[in-house]
């Protein structure tokens, strides 16, 4: 619960700081990528056999987890790391 408070100070402090143009930029990017998701499961059984196939999802669901915690916790660091430059 600590980190998810922590997500939406820093999501707020990024948001008042940062150009509205900039946060459009990053919010359309973000939306892009995450589409690839869907790609990436189809892509996925199409390569692997019936067998393989749940070992496969896990896999990638383990790569997306892993991509969505450390997204976290550089969101956090790098407005640790910058806050002391912002006026």
């Amino acid at each position: 619960m600590q980190m998810a408070a922590c997500y939406c100070r820093e999501t707020n402090w990024c948001i008042s700081t940062v150009h509205g143009r900039w946060y459009f930029v990053v919010t359309a990017l973000s939306g892009t990528f995450a589409v690839t998701f869907s790609i990436v499961f189809a892509y996925v059984a199409d390569i692997t056999s019936k067998e393989d196939r749940s070992a496969a999802y896990g896999l990638v669901s383990i790569g997306i987890l892993l991509q969505a915690t450390s997204s976290l916790c550089i969101l956090y660091l790098g407005g640790a790391l910058i806050r002391p430059y912002v006026k």
